[in-house]
């Protein structure tokens, strides 16, 4: 489900990021997680970010 709205969403995206008006865009962190994110489908680039338990 998130996938299919992410492909829609990311052109919008990515041209309200080429705007020189000032823009907020807010969406909920599930859109971040997972293949298919919205950053990917952005074509921005992502790293994993690993949990590191104390030792």
């Amino acid at each position: 489900m998130l996938t299919g709205r992410n492909t829609s969403w990311a052109s919008r995206v990515n041209e309200l990021c080429k705007s020189p008006r000032k823009t907020l865009i807010v969406v909920g962190g599930l859109h971040f997680c997972e293949e298919g994110n919205l950053l990917q489908q952005m074509g921005r680039p992502t790293s994993l970010i690993e949990k590191k338990g104390r030792t």
